[in-house]
Parts: structure tokens; C-alpha cells; sequence
């Protein structure tokens, strides 16, 4: 066994030709479908190359387009997609643009190697996003009762100085009777807990900041591949012509779906309501949420706040507040409290990290 070996030079038990062809055809299915399920070899092999591909993609040169149409197959639909659509969605995003999930293992009767699923980040059905919607409240609940195990709480009453309000504190601090296995196993839950929130705060945020590029994108057609297609088209109706006759009702159609038509006088124009990008008016449009995960309304509770007073206790105060209802389409609930607990919200409640 080799070991040292980066897993993007693994030779997966293939030829040059055939570690090649599984290649383009992985990153060809997985930016059509945005998802895929396979082994964990091949989930980090791809990954690499793909983003290395997005990273080329974003720059949107001549070359670039070239390099991705050697690199794929359906180019028709993949190519557009890729420099169109995926550009736009990671372009404040430098690198990550893959997520691999570990799935199992394969069937007993076969090897049983780990299988993965490996999908692109902000996808529509991203199971990050899906599993904060549903299961974020859980989550909490979880840790919560990670945090009641490990600390003690005592709840104190204060007036706050500057509002004048009344306020309920309550002081955690870490309980001494028991032992230090005990303490590091909730130790190593809690950590792992505050690690699958930061990553649904990171989905939560960027979710419907990629649902809105797509839509703003996806009925475009990049601005160097729309007069290639133009030019292309063109010429194979000039190749008919040439013959004395018509074009198919069936290519007609083809190029329909990408937007162009043929007039009375055999000219590849664009259709009507299709406009040249070099024309396109700037404008923003909403955020969508088009997921399709069944989404669960939860109680806000109270704001919360916290400041450390040292290495093994804290105190938290609780303002007693209504709060103003959500206008957002977003789930007002779970999300403020996601991004809540990790400090990023309105408000901010849980243990400091120093």
C-alpha cells in the first residue's frame, strides 16, 4: 500500500484513459443533477477537479469556455449551467463548493467500500439547509441539555440599569462533582453540536442568496456563448440553404430551447422577450426559497445575553421582551435562534468561546 499520496492523484484501479472518462462523466452528472451517490474515493477525487473546473469557470474567458466544453460532456446543457449559473452562485465564494456526506457502505455481497454523497453547496435540495429546517430546533434541544448536564444554573433577579427593566440572570458554572471522563465526553458532545450549528448558520445565511442568483441567471445566456450559438446556428442554416431546403420542424425546436428562432428570411435571431446580455437592465430580485422540506414553526423564546466571568462559570442575562412579529418569509423562528446561538443574530445566547 502507497501511502503520502494526495487523493486527487489516486489511480482508483484504472487506466490513465479510463480514470479520465470516469472523470467527465462524474462532473458532467453531478453539475446536471447537483448531487450524486458514490464511493468516498471517488466523491474526493472529483471534488477536487470540479472545483478546480468552477474556480477556471469564474474567470469566463474564451479559453475557460474552451477547457470546459473538453472537460464535459452534454455541453448543450452542462457548459451553460456550469458558466452561467454555478458562476454566479459562487462568486463571492472562494473554494468550498462541494460537500460530501458519508452514506453507508455498499451492499455485503460486494466490496462494502464507505459510500458518500457528494452534492454542490446551496443546491435546491441542500441537505444541510433541509436538516437546519427540520431538525435545527432538535439541535437546540440537544444542546441544552449537553449544557445542563456539565454546568449548574442559579437564576437571580436585576434590574437593568439602562432600560430599567426587569431581567432574570441566571449563573452557569461547571459542576465539580463529576469526573473528568464524564466532563470530557460532554465536552467532545458539545463541541460537535456548536460544529453542526456553524454549519447550519453558514447554510441558513447563504441559502437564499443563491436561490436568488439562480433565478436572476438561469433564463440568461452568458454573453460569449450567446453569439457563439448565434454564429453556429447560423451557419448550419446557411449549410441547408445551400440545398434548397428548409430547416426541421425538430431543429426549430432545439434551438428554441435556447432561445433562438429563424425568421421568414432564414436568420438565427433571438426570440422574442430574449435580450443580448450586453442589454440586460441590472436590477435586483427577491430571495426565493424554493426548498421543498416540510418546515416546522418554533417558539422564539426571550433574547438572550451573555458575559463570562471566568474560566468555569458565567453568567446570562434574560431580557423579557415581546418581540416585534417577522415579516420574512424565512422561518423567523429557527433561523434567528440558529444564528442567535452562535452570536450572530439579534441576539446572542450560549456559552462564550473564548
Amino acid at each position: 500500500m502507497k501511502h503520502g499520496v494526495r487523493f486527487w492523484k489516486k489511480k482508483l484501479g484504472r487506466t490513465p484513459e479510463h480514470r479520465k472518462d470516469l472523470l467527465r462523466n462524474m462532473m458532467t452528472e453531478l453539475i446536471h443533477h447537483e448531487r450524486i451517490t458514490t464511493t468516498v474515493a471517488k466523491a474526493t477525487f472529483v471534488k477536487h477537479e470540479l472545483e478546480a473546473l468552477i474556480n477556471r469557470a469564474k474567470r469566463g474567458t474564451s479559453e475557460d469556455w474552451q477547457f470546459a466544453r473538453d472537460s464535459l460532456r452534454s455541453q448543450e446543457i452542462v457548459v451553460p449551467k456550469l458558466m452561467q449559473v454555478l458562476t454566479e452562485r459562487y462568486r463571492n465564494i472562494h473554494g468550498g463548493y462541494m460537500r460530501i456526506v458519508r452514506n453507508g457502505y455498499n451492499s455485503p455481497g460486494s466490496d462494502r467500500a464507505p459510500k458518500a454523497i457528494i452534492e454542490l453547496v446551496n443546491n435546491p435540495n441542500d441537505l444541510v439547509y433541509g436538516s437546519a429546517k427540520v431538525f435545527g430546533d432538535k439541535v437546540l434541544q440537544q444542546l441544552h441539555k449537553v449544557e445542563g448536564a456539565k454546568y449548574r444554573r442559579d437564576t437571580i433577579k436585576l434590574v437593568d440599569p439602562v432600560t430599567g427593566k426587569e431581567m432574570s440572570v441566571f449563573k452557569l458554572t461547571e459542576r465539580t462533582e463529576m469526573s473528568g471522563r464524564e466532563k470530557h465526553k460532554l465536552t467532545l458532545k458539545e463541541v460537535g453540536i456548536y460544529k453542526q450549528l456553524i454549519k447550519m448558520r453558514q447554510s441558513l445565511q447563504s441559502y437564499p442568496k443563491s436561490r436568488a442568483a439562480d433565478i436572476r441567471n438561469a433564463h440568461l445566456i452568458p454573453r460569449l456563448e450567446f453569439f457563439e450559438r448565434q454564429h453556429r446556428y447560423q451557419s448550419e442554416v446557411d449549410e441547408v440553404r445551400k440545398k434548397n431546403r428548409n430547416p426541421s420542424p425538430k431543429y426549430l425546436d432545439t434551438i428554441g430551447k435556447h432561445g433562438f428562432t429563424v425568421t421568414d428570411t432564414f436568420k438565427v435571431v433571438p426570440k422574442e422577450g430574449v435580450v443580448a446580455p450586453a442589454e440586460l437592465p441590472r436590477q435586483e430580485l427577491p430571495a426565493v426559497d424554493s426548498f421543498s422540506y416540510a418546515e416546522k414553526t418554533v417558539d422564539i423564546g426571550s433574547p438572550v445575553t451573555e458575559t463570562a466571568l471566568g474560566s468555569n462559570e458565567k453568567i446570562v442575562s434574560v431580557e423579557r421582551a415581546e418581540t416585534a412579529p417577522s415579516t420574512t418569509e424565512e422561518d423567523p423562528s429557527l433561523t434567528q435562534r440558529l444564528l442567535s446561538r452562535l452570536g450572530l443574530g439579534h441576539f446572542h445566547s450560549g456559552r462564550s468561546k473564548k
